[in-house]
């Protein structure tokens, strides 16, 4: 038996002779961190895709869903149809030995979020979207966010991602009917429906569970309305935009009587519209554009009409959103169609009757985005100016000549205008307030971020670092404007990869510089695009580059050698940086697009990477 055994030994290596894949090993922290920034990605459906898996890891960790499954401490592999499979990070109760699945009893943390998810599930019709109380307070610390939570119980809930960090709750056998609602809404919520629908592969993707198009739309009455058309045809309707407008008419009706006294009444409130619309003094205080609402001590309500113009009062809620520096390009007037549609028509095409005022700017899937007329005439001035500062040789005193008469009228005097950006210019105290568009003024210092990213790279350089990066006296020079080290490298995705070890320490490392290369090029055939005003848009950037550049904004803004950003808020404004004769030929004809491996060269890409 002996002899028998030893062939197999000898074609199996014992167990402690193969190579141990440590949990902080810089290429296995490395593929779990990839792995994690996909999931945890925008708009992520569970679906790990990494192309350059086999190259990277391949040799060393095996094929992908083969290393996911091998690490239950961290993952959790949900199959799907086939060969295909979703990915969720592992609970906390599941990181144990071999990843087994133990709950503590029915009192603990998680069976109490549980039972109150659930419950809000099992309300009547209920709509997917999840509110538990104080859960950062409660839960987070323990089970991670209200999301994530959800997604690591495929078994029980289906998480349906919207836009942004919106997200939808249904448990797992309800999780089509969802999918379905949520499409049909969707094209509801597009500017441009006009209430006739073509959900892409209904039958087979939802047929055989719901019933044709027409037979779900009218099991939901209380969301969607059919009205016929010729033959077989109908459109759609939300059932709360047609209850909207019965209600309005009857409230109009009532305001304009001439013995009317501020009181409203509708019998039928509670039984026909609360369903739908909620209580009758919220749906008038939803609707500011038509009614006042007065409350009184014993919170009784009065009514009376407002006499503004609808397209005014538009306009104002417009330029307040555009004016937020929150603002991104991204409009969202809420309920749109419910509120203005039947007057104004629809969003966009509102916007596109005040060019003066919006330019609208079509974007993938048929969104679009918006920004200030005002923002053009300012980055004109900027980018003037630039063309003079950046100049060999300037002295510090500015002039523009024509800055009376075509910047002054809406910008102001010069001095303040330039101080609007710190990033770029220095004014003397007191300059340039009077007219003649004269100032004193110097280019911004490339300031601490810079010297700091500076000493980063240059430890990088040298032969044979490990990553483990220290730069002297960072507490002390750095941390009070640029934060601490580990954060300030993880807000330069564009730059700089952090590899998470043991307990809090982590390595650094340069990004891919093949991603950067194709990220770098996209960028600059959207500069060589005829028309192209400074306003970015890659499409898919999330899918494609986030996980390892971060957010188109981060990736600009760390590659300052790069790109010449303006931000007008938080609308960002990118144009390749340029030489002072370039930015005064900024206006003319752009050159058609080379070759990418000639612009790689053009651009010098080897030095940049």
């Amino acid at each position: 038996p002996a002899a028998a055994a030893a062939p197999a030994a000898a074609e199996e290596p014992p167990e402690a002779t193969r190579p141990v894949l440590d949990a902080y090993d810089p290429v296995v922290a490395n593929a779990i961190r990839e792995i994690k920034e996909q999931i945890n990605s925008r708009g992520s459906d569970g679906r790990v895709c990494l192309p350059h898996w086999g190259d990277r890891y391949g040799e060393l960790l095996g094929p992908l869903r083969a290393f996911i499954e091998s690490r239950p401490d961290k993952f959790a592999v949900v199959p799907g149809e086939g060969d295909e499979y979703t990915v969720v990070k592992a609970r906390k109760r599941d990181r144990g030995e071999k990843g087994t699945r133990e709950v503590k009893g029915e009192g603990s943390l998680a069976m109490e979020a549980l039972a109150e998810i659930e419950e809000q599930l099992n309300a009547p019709r209920h709509d997917g979207r999840v509110s538990i109380p104080h859960w950062k307070e409660r839960y987070e610390a323990e089970l991670g966010s209200l999301r994530s939570f959800c997604k690591s119980w495929p078994d029980k809930f289906t998480v349906i991602a919207g836009e942004g960090r919106h997200f939808r709750v249904v448990k797992s056998e309800n999780g089509t009917v969802m999918r379905a609602l949520r499409e049909v809404e969707e094209q509801l919520d597009h500017p441009e429906c006009d209430g006739r629908l073509n959900i892409l592969r209904w039958n087979e993707r939802y047929g055989k569970e719901l019933g044709t198009f027409e037979e779900f739309l009218k099991s939901w009455p209380d969301k969607f309305t059919i009205q016929s058309g010729e033959g077989a045809d109908f459109t759609v309707v939300k059932t709360r935009d047609v209850l909207g407008k019965r209600a309005m008419a009857e409230l109009d009706k009532q305001l304009d009587d001439p013995g009317f006294q501020g009181r409203v009444w509708i019998p039928e409130w509670n039984e026909v519209y609360a369903p739908v619309l909620g209580a009758l003094r919220g749906f008038l205080e939803s609707r500011p554009d038509k009614f006042r609402v007065t409350v009184a001590e014993d919170r009784s309500f009065t009514v009376e009409k407002c006499d503004d113009d609808l397209a005014y009062r538009a306009v104002r809620e417009i330029e307040d959103q555009l004016n937020d520096p929150k603002h991104e390009g991204r409009l969202r007037v809420s309920r749109w169609n419910e509120r203005y549609k039947d007057v104004l028509g629809p969003l966009k095409s509102f916007l596109e009757r005040y060019p003066e005022k919006f330019k609208v700017r079509p974007s993938e899937g048929g969104k679009f985005a918006v920004t200030k007329r005002s923002d053009e005439l300012a980055l004109e001035a900027v980018r003037r100016v630039e063309a003079v500062v950046h100049e060999l040789g300037f002295g510090g005193y500015l002039q523009v000549p024509e800055w009376d008469e075509l910047f002054a009228p809406q910008l102001g005097a010069i001095g303040p205008f330039l101080e609007r950006f710190p990033e770029k210019f220095a004014v003397e105290p007191g300059s340039g307030c009077a007219a003649g568009g004269r100032a004193t003024v110097r280019r911004a210092a490339a300031g601490l971020e810079w010297e700091a990213v500076a000493q980063i790279e240059a430890q990088l350089e040298v032969p044979g670092n490990s990553g483990h990066l220290r730069v002297p006296h960072w507490n002390e020079r750095y941390a009070p404007s640029l934060g601490s080290f580990r954060r300030f490298v993880e807000g330069m995705p564009g730059r700089f990869t952090v590899i998470p070890e043991q307990g809090n320490k982590f390595s650094v490392a340069r990004v891919n510089n093949d991603i950067v290369r194709s990220a770098v090029l996209e960028v600059q055939a959207q500069f060589n695009t005829p028309g192209y005003d400074g306003f970015l848009q890659i499409q898919s950037w999330s899918e494609r580059y986030s996980p390892f550049l971060g957010t188109l904004r981060q990736f600009i803004k760390s590659r300052p050698d790069l790109f010449n950003v303006t931000n007008f808020g938080n609308v960002m404004y990118t144009f390749p940086v340029s030489t002072p004769s370039q930015l005064r030929e900024a206006s003319m004809p752009r050159r058609p697009l080379p070759e990418q491996d000639k612009l790689a060269n053009a651009l010098g890409m080897d030095r940049w990477m």
